[in-house]
């Protein structure tokens, strides 16, 4: 019964965390919190309604694994704090094994992230691409890239039709070699936008420094922190600065709710793909 209710409580919160992402590019941390809280509750009436602690063991394995990357994916840039905060939840909610399934919870939706935020990025690229095509200038030799690129992904289908798993793989690695020029050029005309001051929050990633006399606003790889927010309200309220270019980054968060999905459905993708080649 606890089983499924952690799987419950997950798969709402981050159903909801996903539409509130897609919607205004931040969790409320009031979500995140209560999705921690709540999996803890869960595991400690599941450890003492059975008088079996091992339903607490292997949490501190998944909140170091999950924990440690995403700290590093924020402190990287990458992801902002809610989804630093999400990851704690899930590695507690995940944190067990199931009968049916050679690696634990937390492992498979791991290596399902992996997987989901791979594809799920391509896509949102590609749709931001495709979306602002008239600001995206492309030379001969571009025209020509996304031509082998084409060509190669046909050849591919066609070579190894009757190896879905190898298929898959070199489709995943001929598209990311043919996107990966794109990013930065996506990125600066797709993913940058000027934002008042005043609508400003903790988080929001400075494109460029913000240097006003003797204030100086440096970019920050975690994004904003509250005393960069001060001082840039400071400027805002004397009129020197009423707005700045900052980074608008993918909601990532749908990637999540995907990858539990096929972590609830499927098991660990990675190890049946590998399996089958």
């Amino acid at each position: 019964m606890f089983e499924l209710l952690l799987l419950g409580l997950t798969f709402v919160c981050l159903l909801l965390a996903s539409i509130e992402d897609w919607k205004t590019r931040e969790v409320p941390d009031y979500l995140s919190y209560f999705f921690i809280v709540a999996a803890l509750c869960f595991r400690l009436l599941w450890a003492a309604s059975e008088s079996n602690i091992m339903v607490l063991a292997w949490i501190p394995v998944s909140f170091g694994i999950f924990f440690g990357f995403s700290y590093l994916m924020y402190r990287a840039g990458q992801w902002g704090g809610g989804d630093v905060k999400l990851m704690a939840g899930l590695a507690i909610a995940l944190s067990s094994f199931s009968s049916d399934w050679f690696f634990p919870y937390f492992i498979n939706f791991f290596m399902n992230l992996l997987i989901a935020g791979s594809l799920y990025g391509m896509v949102m690229v590609l749709y931001l691409g495709i979306k602002n095509r008239k600001k995206i200038k492309l030379g001969l030799l571009d025209k020509v890239l996304i031509a082998l690129v084409i060509i190669s992904s046909i050849a591919t289908i066609a070579i190894l039709r009757t190896s879905p798993a190898l298929m898959f793989i070199f489709l995943l690695l001929i598209i990311s070699l043919g996107l990966f020029k794109y990013l930065k050029m996506i990125e600066k005309n797709c993913m940058q936008a000027y934002v008042p001051v005043k609508n400003l929050t903790e988080g929001d990633w400075l494109i460029k420094d913000v240097k006003v006399g003797k204030t100086v606003v440096k970019t920050r790889p975690i994004g904003l922190i509250e005393e960069d927010l001060r001082k840039l309200r400071a400027l805002y309220n004397q009129g020197k600065v009423k707005e700045v270019l900052i980074k608008i980054g993918i909601p990532f968060i749908p990637a999540f709710f995907f990858a539990f999905l096929a972590t609830l459905f499927f098991g660990n993708l990675m190890f049946k793909i590998f399996t089958f080649i």
